[in-house]
């Protein structure tokens, strides 16, 4: 198992995304419940006033892809996009896919410091970045270099693209290494 010490420093705001991923799955609750303990602490579900440590919550989503699968991570990344708040401009699939990493930034802190601060336009390294690239018209591709799991991210890509077009595909390149494979990014095709 992973301690992902390097995420030691940050946090995750609570929020729509947070209290969808833990109501994605009763196994994810439970497991989230179970670390929390281990770990000297004690969380309700519908908690959303305080910020939570990056590394525990990474630990329990890999643990969640390791011991329960793929698909776990998937529907948690799938609940997670259904409730994010993404920037009141995304009202298109390229402009919503363009603005994951500004939605992901704005949702962790560093040392109690927000990753994107929205007021001076500031953002701050350490957690990675979804990039976006246009590809054609009706296609993008995204690179993600963050330390969730790889089925997370494809799961809130998907939730993202299909709030926009119901019949949007998303795709691991599978011509490329991935983080799964220890790259160190995972590319995904999006086509609508």
């Amino acid at each position: 198992m992973k301690n992902f010490t390097d995420y030691q420093d940050f946090e995750m705001k609570p929020g729509a995304g947070y209290a969808a991923a833990l109501g994605a799955t009763e196994a994810f609750k439970k497991q989230w419940q179970e670390k929390l303990k281990t770990n000297g602490s004690s969380l309700s579900v519908t908690e959303k006033q305080r910020l939570h440590s990056m590394q525990l919550w990474l630990a329990v989503l890999h643990e969640v892809a390791d011991t329960i699968g793929p698909k776990a991570c998937f529907d948690i990344g799938k609940s997670v996009a259904k409730n994010i708040e993404l920037p009141y401009d995304a009202d298109t699939i390229q402009k919503a896919l363009t603005h994951i990493d500004l939605a992901y930034h704005e949702s962790h802190s560093f040392q109690g410091n927000p990753m994107f601060d929205t007021e001076r336009g500031l953002w701050q390294e350490g957690i990675g970045h979804f990039e976006y690239e246009a590809s054609h018209e009706r296609g993008a591709t995204l690179i993600c270099d963050t330390p969730y799991p790889c089925d997370l991210e494809h799961g809130l890509i998907s939730g993202i693209a299909e709030r926009f077009e119901p019949k949007a595909r998303v795709q691991l390149d599978l011509a490329e290494p991935s983080r799964k494979s220890g790259a160190e990014a995972t590319v995904y095709h999006i086509s609508w």
